[in-house]
């Protein structure tokens, strides 16, 4: 084998195990965000029998915690990255029952619900008429929540649509209307 090939392989050696290791490094730190997230939402709402159900990291500045507590209970947690690490900015939340949630948070405002055969997948369609995928999430004490969220979009008046095309939820009202518990 020629020296040119030799050093060709090294080369490429050495660039793979960079490309693994960083892969590596950033699973480790989206671990070690989600049980810090964790962590300071169950510090912060201080409930028995609390689930986080799912975060969603946004720009890696900011976090969406989903969680259940008390068995027949939802709610959202946002949270903000700071130089000494996550900070819970506000938490909502209320019983399955009164699915669909519309909150407003401090800097998002989040539309979710309880998962339905009819709601296993779809979107929201906004005020403006523009259409975005639901995300759905598999929850412990729940079967599934689907959930959107946006920093600048209206959310009233939003409508929830299923696979099929049919309108499956209106929002009519305003956000954080009847919600039972809220941390700020």
């Amino acid at each position: 084998m020629s020296r040119k090939y030799k050093v060709i392989g090294i080369l490429g050696f050495i660039v793979l195990l960079l490309v693994v290791s960083y892969s590596v490094f950033q699973h480790l730190k989206v671990n070690e965000n989600v049980e810090a997230v964790e962590k300071k939402v169950l510090e912060a709402i201080r409930l028995n029998n609390v689930i986080i159900s799912h975060v969603e990291f946004i720009d890696d500045d900011y976090a969406l915690a989903f969680y259940e507590w008390g068995y027949t209970y939802a709610g959202v947690a946002e949270l903000e990255k700071t130089a000494f690490g996550w900070n819970v900015l506000t938490s909502i939340s209320d019983s399955f029952g009164q699915s669909p949630y519309f909150v407003e948070l401090s800097h998002f405002s989040v539309l979710f619900g309880v998962g339905t055969d009819e709601l296993r997948s779809g979107e929201v369609e906004l005020n403006n008429g523009s259409k975005h995928p639901l995300s759905i999430e598999g929850g412990e004490l729940a079967p599934e929540f689907w959930f959107y969220y946006s920093d600048n979009a209206d959310l009233s008046r939003a409508k929830v649509i299923n696979k099929d095309g049919e309108v499956r939820i209106e929002i009519d009202h305003k956000p954080n209307q009847g919600l039972e518990r809220q941390i700020e």
